[in-house]
């Protein structure tokens, strides 16, 4: 009897044993696998018309809307929810603000400083950017206004 329960004993230390080098390589290929997902962000940001933007926004509700217009321009009128971070100071900086693992639609008046603030924002290894095409100039919805 003790014989056998020793038997038994050795086998599923022997099986623990053969088992530790394999789940040490599926944990050493999960933390290459998203180190280098991490490492490779895409080299460029997808740009989306106003039907696509409403559509993004209506899909992933905790989307960051950044709107890099001067805080004058802001207050003026911007999509609800945005968040204002002058192209400017996010160049100088304030991207590090920004959670790289966050969903950005990226939008200024008409476009053009959206653009070059997605292609900075992939450029600093963020994964997920969309610029609104256009800018506000073609967003159909209302605006608020202040800040």
């Amino acid at each position: 009897m003790e014989e056998k329960r020793l038997k038994k004993r050795l086998a599923f230390k022997t099986a623990v044993m053969l088992m530790i080098p394999g789940l040490l390589m599926i944990a050493f290929g999960l933390w290459l696998f998203f180190d280098t997902l991490d490492r490779q962000a895409p080299e460029t940001y997808i740009d989306y018309d106003d039907a696509e933007a409403r559509l993004l926004l209506e899909t992933y509700e905790d989307t960051v809307i950044l709107d890099v217009r001067t805080p004058e321009e802001f207050r003026q009128g911007h999509i609800p929810g945005s968040i204002n971070i002058p192209l400017n100071e996010l160049m100088d900086g304030r991207y590090r603000e920004l959670d790289r693992s966050d969903l950005f639609l990226v939008v200024c008046q008409s476009g053009a400083r959206s653009a070059t603030a997605s292609q900075f924002l992939i450029d600093n290894r963020f994964h997920f950017v969309y610029n609104l095409l256009g800018g506000l100039n073609h967003w159909p919805d209302p605006l608020v206004q202040g800040d």
